[in-house]
């Protein structure tokens, strides 16, 4: 990738974690920016980040979400541990449907494998998010899967699902 090339990391408190473990570094060619909420879903995302997105306007988009809503576009869904009542999710029903949307990804589009992370050892105390080595792991995930692909693959990516996510859920972006 040529170094002018824009890179944005768009998703939930995976994301925001992510930014602050490599320090809004991912030791590659090209400008870098995260863009991240706690709690948001695919369902909702947050309008002044995808408006923050589209001023960036960049030339790849990693998107991370699906945790907090279970549905995700390019990044696998990873295990769990905590569920808030107010959900009404368990253990079980949240791995079920996990398991369901991961097969659906691998027929379906090109995702983010996140193979070495492993429940409960690369989890922080809260069983939800990732701790220091699951950062890490999750890090070298998204790098090799950057250095992988050729930017016209990210384009194609970027246009077919983040820009449908732009306009479907945010009506005054357009």
């Amino acid at each position: 990738m040529a170094s002018s090339r824009r890179i944005a990391i768009f998703g939930d408190s995976y994301v925001k974690r992510l930014g602050r473990h490599c320090n809004y570094d991912l030791k590659m060619p090209g400008e870098l920016r995260f863009f991240a909420k706690g709690g948001m879903t695919a369902a909702r995302p947050d309008v002044e980040l995808l408006q923050e997105l589209k001023r960036f306007q960049p030339h790849v988009v990693v998107v991370v979400l699906g945790g907090n809503d279970i549905c995700v576009h390019f990044c696998k869904i990873c295990q769990r541990g905590y569920f808030p009542k107010d959900r009404a999710m368990t253990k079980k029903c949240f791995n079920a449907q996990r398991n369901k949307i991961n097969d659906c990804l691998n027929k379906n589009a090109c995702v983010i494998e996140l193979k070495k992370i492993r429940f409960p050892a690369d989890y922080h105390t809260d069983t939800v998010h990732l701790n220091e080595v699951g950062n890490t792991k999750l890090l070298r995930h998204i790098r090799g899967f950057l250095f992988g692909l050729k930017i016209f693959h990210f384009h194609l990516l970027l246009t077919g699902v983040l820009m449908q996510l732009i306009t479907s859920t945010s009506p005054g972006l357009h």
